[in-house]
């Protein structure tokens, strides 16, 4: 077996190699020949002329209120707007009537939720005005 082995590798690696040798063919190297002709040469386009003039600066024109004004423009107070009727109505919800909306199971999960059945009244509010809208 091993005798089959090496005779077919020897054949193989036989068979890949040439028994000629590679001819070599000196590479024939050109003489730069002398230039008869002026070669052109590229010149880029002037650069577009600038049509704008800077201004002058003036150092005149500075004054110490300008820069530093002191406060003395006082800021328009906020007008409160008046409590509408929804808002009014909304406000003063009860306990009744936010679980009568809401139902008694979700009333008691908000109260968890917030801690305490005022945040859960406010939720209920919130509901209310929503489904309003």
């Amino acid at each position: 077996m091993k005798v089959i082995v090496t005779l077919l590798l020897t054949l193989f690696i036989a068979g890949c190699s040439t028994s000629q040798p590679q001819k070599v063919t000196p590479k024939v190297i050109e003489t730069e020949k002398p230039q008869t002709q002026s070669a052109q040469k590229y010149t880029p386009p002037a650069p577009p002329k600038k049509s704008f003039k800077p201004k002058e600066v003036k150092t005149d024109n500075y004054t110490s209120e300008y820069m530093y004004p002191s406060n003395k423009v006082q800021p328009n107070p906020v007008k409160k707007e008046e409590k509408t009727e929804q808002n009014t109505a909304g406000d003063t919800m009860t306990k009744e009537e936010c679980i009568a909306m809401v139902g008694e199971e979700k009333f008691e999960k908000y109260t968890e939720m917030f801690s305490g059945e005022a945040a859960a009244i406010k939720r209920c509010t919130l509901i209310k005005a929503m489904q309003n809208h």
